[in-house]
């Protein structure tokens, strides 16, 4: 029985560290701005981690719904752009909507989209883990910003 118990501690750690882990690549996501559109979305290019060059690719996308939400993007054209959200703590305050919104195959895929990525401006490296692929993403900046004021009743800037 103790074996037991201890065998389910060790898993329900792991499985904890592996989903901390995961939620970090958003925040620590490296991005540089490529411009605004004039329909008021915003190309980024964006690097994603993952297991093979797909999963690579959708937590590229993650990241840069992720970066336009909290960060807001600080180098290349146009390069200082503000977060969406510009609490301290938004993410916790509103994190089970968060966690909704950017899980796999969530609600953060209607507001990017890779119209501006071509096949071969996509680069892939592989790593000891899997794949990082660096892509050129539009986020629909305008629509995001539009979703947010109407779910949390803010003005946003």
């Amino acid at each position: 029985m103790k074996h037991l118990f201890l065998l389910l501690l060790f898993l329900s750690c792991s499985f904890t560290g592996f989903c901390q882990n995961s939620m970090l690549k958003g925040k620590e996501a490296r991005a540089v701005s490529m411009g605004m559109e004039l329909d008021g979305s915003q190309t980024i290019q964006v690097v994603g981690v993952g297991k093979n060059r797909a999963d690579a690719i959708e937590q590229a996308k993650k990241n840069a719904v992720w970066i336009v939400i909290f960060n807001g993007v600080h180098e290349g054209k146009g390069s200082y752009t503000r977060p969406l959200l510009n609490q301290a703590n938004a993410h916790e305050v509103h994190e089970s909507f968060f966690n909704a919104f950017f899980k796999d195959g969530g609600e953060y895929r209607d507001y990017v989209s890779m119209k501006d990525s071509k096949r071969s401006s996509i680069k892939r490296v592989k790593t000891e883990n899997g794949y990082e692929c660096t892509v050129i993403v539009r986020v629909l900046r305008s629509e995001l910003k539009d979703m947010l004021e109407k779910k949390f009743q803010l003005k946003l800037k």
